[in-house]
């Protein structure tokens, strides 16, 4: 079912409104979760710091952007970092974007999002950096099972990020499967007398 429904976005709404659907994502670009880490406890700052500092300094380095963080409420992002962040958005196409959208909005960070787009990281820890804090509090108070508990949650979006990753590579072998063989990009295709006296060798 999310597979599906990544595709009717990217049929419905991704190749129809384009521009929308990346405008609406700018603002995880600016007011990204993991650019707002905690002060305390101690361990949940040790655990923010080994799954959200490596992909904040990923991306700066990788693409020169960089992002500030903040332990206050409110932090207003660099134009110049947002702008890149966007540009690198705007290079996919209505497809990716769908399954990028779905990327972003499940980990509520653009950030955690493009790391797991540029393969820097997986699912599994893509799903770890998103559920940082949530999962930091389930293993303090405890876990409430049940319909209305945490596993549903917890599983939608491992499902999500699963699911948007799968459509992702699947695009991404579908180009590769289209894609001519290097002899034939080269021109150096062999003609019918050769490709008969070829026959005749093997024959």
């Amino acid at each position: 079912m999310p597979v599906m429904q990544i595709a009717t976005t990217a049929i419905d709404q991704t190749s129809l409104e384009y521009e929308k659907i990346v405008g609406n994502l700018q603002r995880f670009a600016e007011t990204d979760a993991i650019c707002h880490p905690a002060q305390s406890p101690q361990k949940l700052v040790r655990l923010q710091k080994k799954y959200w500092t490596p992909l904040l300094e990923w991306i700066d380095c990788e693409h020169g952007i960089h992002l500030e963080s903040t332990t206050q409420l409110l932090l207003k992002q660099p134009v110049e970092s947002v702008d890149k962040v966007m540009r690198l958005v705007r290079t996919m196409d209505p497809w990716r974007v769908a399954a990028f959208d779905a990327m972003v909005t499940t980990s509520k960070s653009m950030v955690i999002a493009l790391a797991l787009y540029f393969d820097r990281i997986g699912v599994d820890r893509a799903f770890k950096a998103a559920r940082l804090e949530e999962d930091f509090q389930i293993s303090e108070w405890g876990r409430v099972e049940g319909a209305f508990g945490h596993t549903i949650d917890i599983e939608w979006v491992r499902i999500q990020l699963a699911a948007a990753k799968s459509v992702q590579v699947m695009l991404d072998l579908d180009q590769v499967s289209t894609q001519p063989p290097d002899h034939v990009l080269a021109g150096d295709v062999p003609s019918a007398a050769e490709t008969r006296a070829q026959r005749k060798t093997f024959a």
